[in-house]
């Protein structure tokens, strides 16, 4: 099952390394008046939720923090900000309009890099951490193997290359090479915009990239659930979707189980509470399908006028309540 969404991930989390220069476009998957997103870090968090529940514990953030893995994941989110922060210093949390109601903060509470992180204290004299006083990891004590003796940006980016891209040496994050054994790659920019999604060809020195943008409500069926994108045909049985050798990717919405259950007549029913609209988004690369349709010989070529035709035809999608069973 994780296998099968694997280069999705990857895909995703390359495109934020190399496209995403701005905190707040990076950090929330949330789509309001301030906030016009197609892919974030968040979004990657909840997908990985999903994805690794399996239709337990993860899936839900109910639940999540009793399994183990919860830790795992959560320290390779940190990792990939701290990495995220190393190309692009000068962005940090910006003052915004808290979208929920929480314990200590109230809906529209306008907060920024220096409002207290509740109840987490900095020390004996009870004063709480804010983002702004936890901008470094090392403040806490620790670091990652990357970013480990004031490391040059150029190593940290030859070292994302590596990881996640198509190693191009030190001078700049590259962009995946689509077309084997073709070289395409180009060093990312920061007035790349978010659907500027990487094709085969260059045009006048711009690559065209396919993407899937997803935009839905959080709370739409009152649990945590899973968006799967196909390019081709796939067997209609939701079981069989996870392993679908056509799975372009999974998408998953991480939400809390919504309304309490009660027993009415004798049967258990789960009653709804008011949660607020908030649409959230993620993205599903479509590039490194292309690819392998090319080479199938399913697909002519990757030029815009083909894939548009073929996009058109075979480009599907479901949702279901239970992720990856």
């Amino acid at each position: 099952m994780f296998d099968n969404n694997r280069v999705s991930f990857q895909d995703r989390l390359y495109n934020l390394f190399t496209n995403y220069n701005n905190y707040t476009r990076f950090a929330t998957e949330a789509w309001t008046h301030e906030i016009a997103n197609a892919d974030s870090l968040e979004s990657l968090h909840d997908a990985i939720h999903s994805i690794v529940g399996s239709n337990g514990h993860m899936t839900y953030l109910d639940y999540s923090a009793y399994d183990p893995s919860f830790f795992l994941h959560h320290a390779m989110v940190d990792r990939i900000f701290a990495l995220w922060q190393k190309l692009y210093p000068n962005s940090y949390v910006e003052p915004m309009l808290a979208i929920e109601q929480t314990y200590t903060i109230r809906a529209e509470d306008r907060k920024d890099g220096n409002s207290p992180l509740q109840p987490f204290f900095s020390g004996m004299d009870r004063k709480y951490w804010s983002a702004n006083k936890l901008r470094s990891t090392e403040t806490l004590g620790y670091t990652y193997p990357e970013l480990a003796n004031n490391p040059s940006l150029s190593s940290v980016k030859a070292a994302i290359n590596k990881l996640y891209g198509s190693s191009a040496g030190s001078g700049g994050l590259a962009k995946r090479t689509v077309i084997p054994p073709v070289d395409r790659r180009a060093p990312a920019t920061d007035t790349a915009e978010t659907g500027d999604i990487v094709a085969e060809e260059v045009v006048d020195g711009r690559y065209r990239q396919y993407m899937a943008n997803i935009l839905v409500q959080k709370f739409a069926l009152n649990s945590s659930f899973a968006i799967y994108v196909f390019m081709g045909d796939f067997d209609d049985s939701p079981e069989a979707w996870a392993l679908s050798p056509n799975l372009v990717g999974t998408h998953a919405v991480f939400a809390g189980i919504t309304g309490a259950v009660a027993t009415v007549n004798g049967a258990k029913v789960r009653m709804q509470q008011k949660k607020p609209v908030i649409q959230v988004t993620g993205t599903m690369p479509l590039a490194s399908m292309l690819v392998k349709k090319v080479e199938a010989g399913e697909l002519e070529d990757m030029s815009p006028d083909v894939v548009e035709d073929y996009l058109e035809k075979h480009l599907k999608w479901r949702i279901s309540l239970v992720c990856c069973s």
